[in-house]
């Protein structure tokens, strides 16, 4: 299981507690398109949590140098430089 205690949530599955441009933003940032690293910036995200397998958990570490913390059960806890 991962830990991580006091992190504030950037988006989860209750996406009725977005506005829908922020869904949109978010989901181009998923897909990597041009603007996605400004997005990321934009959350103040310290943490994420994302399929091992997913393209942005090795573009968070390739590109924006996020360090892996935990690994299980196919998700990584990536922690912002």
């Amino acid at each position: 299981m991962l830990t991580q205690p006091n992190l504030t949530v950037a988006v989860d599955t209750r996406t009725y507690l977005y506005d829908y441009d922020y869904l949109v933003a978010q989901g181009r940032a998923r897909g990597l398109r041009p603007g996605w690293q400004a997005f990321v910036a934009a959350t103040g995200a310290g943490a994420a949590v994302l399929p091992t397998e997913d393209p942005m958990t090795l573009a968070l570490v390739q590109q924006l140098d996020w360090t892996e913390r935990q690994r299980t059960d196919g998700y990584t806890l990536l922690v912002a430089p």
